[in-house]
């Protein structure tokens, strides 16, 4: 069984996501990423791939749910464009 863990500040816990999924396309990312999912959107994905709640209603996940979420963020916003070095659309 895998470690469950609690997201306390959904926001943050989705922004900090959102970079760590841009850095994993590139390393020296300027664009604004809401041009390519916003926070909603990844609030939404992080609730869908959730696995509760705890008993103050924060969202509960773990590492699958962890991998399933990164793995949407990535084909849901963004893809990286080698011969221009920018991030566009998928």
């Amino acid at each position: 069984m895998s470690e469950t863990y609690v997201i306390n500040d959904l926001e943050q816990y989705a922004t900090s996501l959102r970079e760590n999924a841009a850095l994993s396309f590139s390393e020296n990312y300027n664009e604004n990423l809401d041009e390519f999912i916003t926070i909603n959107q990844v609030c939404q994905l992080i609730a869908d791939n959730a696995i509760g709640f705890d008993e103050e209603d924060n969202y509960l996940i773990d590492e699958e749910s962890y991998n399933n979420t990164f793995d949407q963020i990535d084909r849901k916003s963004t893809r990286l464009n080698s011969s221009h070095q920018i991030i566009s659309y998928a």
